[in-house]
């Protein structure tokens, strides 16, 4: 692992979504984008790749890094990280060890986590 940085780290994380992605070229931009962000902070504090991330890293991340945010925002990083894991072949496996707060989005009338239209996964997990 030594040689590699930050950069290489949100450098995996976009070519892991830029191909298996679906959905309008906005949006699309938008989950590389957070998922460039989520690796390099989740490479500040353990030092690993995306490629070698463990359900530890991501319920850190979960847990502390977003913590502040809205549970609006929180549940739109969690959509990147499903994507993320998806990619990478783990979203069946990881999926119920990563439950908590972040899996829901808050709207000013109810919560929305079990209705709406499903999360677009890539063409892989069909």
């Amino acid at each position: 692992m030594s040689g590699q940085t930050q950069f290489d780290a949100a450098r995996q994380a976009r070519a892991l979504l830029i191909n298996a992605q679906r959905g309008s070229r906005k949006s699309v931009r938008v989950h590389i984008k957070r998922a460039e962000r989520i690796s390099s902070t989740i490479w500040c504090r353990f030092h690993v790749t995306p490629a070698v991330w463990k359900v530890k890293h991501i319920r850190w991340y979960c847990q502390h890094s977003i913590k502040s945010l809205s549970q609006h925002t929180q549940y739109d990083h969690w959509l990147t990280i499903i994507r993320l894991l998806a990619a990478q072949g783990h979203y069946h496996d990881w999926l119920p060890l990563l439950r908590g707060p972040w899996l829901r989005k808050k709207c000013s009338k109810k919560t929305i986590a079990s209705t709406g239209r499903p999360v677009l996964l890539p063409h892989s997990m069909k």
